[in-house]
C-alpha cells in the first residue's frame, strides 16, 4: 500500500498546492479518482496532490508524517514551490490534517477543510453494544462503529485528542517553546453529508450500499432505537452533524480550532456549510458517486474565496445553493 504524496495536477506556474487526505480503509487511489480528479479539473490552474497514510497508525502519527512532508518535503513535494498550501480531509482524514497543520507553524498553511470528519469523535462501540458488534464485524468497510486498530480508536476520542492539542500549544507559547501560533494563519471550514436528517423518510434507501445494508441489517435485528437510528439527526451513518461542525462552542468541542483567530480582512477562522445536494448525500456518498461533483465544487468556492464573510450574503448563497454558518 503507497503511503505519502502523489501527484495530480502539476502547474509549472502556479504557487498554490491542494493536498487531498482519502479516509479510513481507503487508500490515495480511492480519494484520486473521482473526487481529487474533479478538483484538478475544477481548478486547472491549480496543482493538486493526494496524501495517503496508514490507517492503523494513531492519528497524531499520521499527521506528524504528512506535517514533516508539508515542512520538509519529499520526493514527490517540494514545499519551496508553493506560497500557499491548502488541506482537504475527507472522514479520518480531516482529523490528520487538522493535526498536521497545528504540529508546528507553517507560514504557508492557508485553509483546512474537513469533509464528513468526526470533529468531536465517531460512532464507536459503546453506542452498538454487543449484538451489534457481531453484526457490524460483516461490514469491514464501516470501520468508525468497529473499532479494531489505534487509529479508528482514536476516531472515538477525537474531541479529546484535539483538546490536548490545544493545552499543548498553549502550554507551549506560555513556555516561549514555540515561536508563533501554529494556527494563527489557518482558516478551517466543515462540510458534512446530511441524509438522515429529521424529515427523511426512515424507510428510504441511501446512496451508498455498504451504509444501506447496514441500516436494514439493524432493522431486520430489532436493533431500531440502536446505532444509526440512534443518531442525533441529521448524520450521514456514521458521523453526525453535530460531531462535523467545527463552529460549535459547547464544552466538548472545545479544541485547537478555537486558537485560530479571525483574519485581518475579517475572514472568520471558522465555518460550517454545505451544499444543498447534500441533503442526499450519505457518508459515503459525499466523495463518491454524484455527490463527489458539489462537495468538489464547495471546496474550489471556499478555496477561491477570500473572506469567507462574503458567504453569508443571500444572493450568493441562494445562486450556488450553499448554506454556511460561523461561530456566534
Amino acid at each position: 500500500m503507497a503511503y505519502g504524496m502523489e501527484e495530480v495536477q502539476r502547474h509549472p506556474h502556479s504557487r498554490q498546492a491542494v493536498v487531498v487526505l482519502h479516509g479510513i480503509r481507503q487508500t490515495r487511489d480511492d480519494i484520486r479518482d473521482p473526487f481529487a480528479l474533479e478538483i484538478a479539473r475544477l481548478s486547472p490552474d491549480t496543482n493538486v496532490f493526494v496524501f495517503g497514510y496508514d490507517h492503523t497508525q494513531h492519528l497524531h502519527n499520521n499527521g506528524l508524517d504528512l506535517a514533516n512532508v508539508l515542512n520538509q518535503g519529499s520526493a514527490n513535494f517540494d514545499p519551496s514551490a508553493f506560497d500557499e498550501i491548502n488541506l482537504v480531509g475527507y472522514s479520518m482524514g480531516g482529523l490528520i490534517a487538522r493535526l498536521a497543520a497545528s504540529d508546528r507553524f507553517n507560514a504557508k498553511l492557508r485553509t483546512v477543510i474537513t469533509i464528513a470528519t468526526p470533529n468531536k469523535g465517531a460512532l464507536g462501540f459503546a453506542h452498538v453494544g454487543a449484538q451489534g458488534y457481531a453484526i457490524l464485524k460483516t461490514f469491514h468497510v464501516i470501520s468508525p462503529l468497529s473499532p479494531r486498530s489505534a487509529g479508528i480508536r482514536d476516531l472515538t476520542i477525537a474531541s479529546e485528542i484535539m483538546y490536548n492539542r490545544r493545552k499543548y500549544i498553549r502550554s507551549q507559547l506560555q513556555q516561549n517553546s514555540m515561536a508563533d501560533n501554529p494556527v494563527e494563519n489557518i482558516r478551517y471550514a466543515s462540510v458534512p453529508a446530511l441524509f438522515y436528517h429529521r424529515n427523511r423518510d426512515p424507510g428510504q434507501l441511501g446512496p451508498s450500499a455498504v451504509l444501506t445494508i447496514l441500516q436494514q441489517t439493524f432493522r431486520l435485528a430489532n436493533l431500531v432505537g440502536k446505532a444509526m437510528d440512534n443518531m442525533n439527526k441529521p448524520h450521514d451513518g456514521i458521523v453526525t452533524e453535530d460531531s462535523c461542525d467545527v463552529t460549535r462552542e459547547d464544552a466538548d468541542s472545545i479544541s485547537e480550532l478555537q486558537l485560530a483567530p479571525n483574519a485581518s480582512n475579517g475572514c472568520p477562522a471558522r465555518m460550517h456549510v454545505f451544499h444543498e445536494d447534500h441533503l442526499e448525500q450519505d457518508h459515503s456518498s459525499i466523495v463518491q458517486q454524484q455527490g463527489f461533483q458539489y462537495t468538489a465544487k464547495l471546496v474550489k468556492t471556499l478555496l477561491e474565496t477570500q473572506n469567507w464573510s462574503d458567504l453569508s450574503g443571500a444572493n450568493y448563497a441562494l445562486a450556488e445553493g450553499i448554506t454556511p454558518k460561523f461561530p456566534h
